[in-house]
């Protein structure tokens, strides 16, 4: 199952229903642009897709690392990789 549910209360005191979808990273990117192009290629084929991260920049010691992340529920993940792994073929 892709989903959990939780019961919370609101800060007025109302109860709220609130459902969480499992979600995994198909791709992780330096440039936000990147991640962009990929979500539409994974809208077009009718993927649900977020990207996690995309105002933050990770500066580590060593140097800059990418952390923009492409993600999709579970049950999309391998068709999505898929999509972007061919998508990739045709680039080249």
């Amino acid at each position: 199952m892709d989903k959990r549910h939780d019961e919370r209360r609101s800060s007025a005191g109302l109860r709220v229903h609130v459902i969480y979808k499992i979600m995994k990273t198909v791709g992780v990117y330096f440039h936000l642009h990147e991640s962009y192009l990929d979500k539409a290629a994974l809208d077009l084929e009718g993927i649900e897709s977020f990207i996690a991260n995309e105002n933050t920049f990770t500066v580590h010691a060593d140097g800059y690392r990418p952390n923009i992340k492409l993600q999709v529920s579970d049950p999309d993940f391998e068709v999505a990789l898929k999509i972007l792994q061919d998508l990739r073929e045709e680039e080249e």
